[in-house]
């Protein structure tokens, strides 16, 4: 399971390049609010949000995990 952290901004704000992005999460606003979740990405991986209470998950925010990889929010 790759334990997601931290929210970093989006592509634009952080200048990370999309073939560094390894999926995306797709959650409906009501999972967006929650700062602790267990769902799975696009292709199935399962993904922990460990996030500090703060502002909603946006469409393209962007979470790297503790092993560096990089998931993508959409908004679902």
């Amino acid at each position: 399971m790759l334990e997601l952290i931290e929210r970093i901004g989006d592509v634009k704000s952080t200048g990370i390049d999309t073939s560094e992005i390894l999926d995306n999460l797709i959650l409906p606003y009501e999972l967006r609010i929650r700062g602790r979740l267990r769902p799975t990405t696009d292709t199935n991986v399962a993904v922990g949000l460990f996030l500090a209470p703060g502002p909603v998950l946006r469409d393209g925010d962007l979470l790297p995990a503790r092993t560096g990889q990089t998931v993508r929010i959409r908004a679902g």
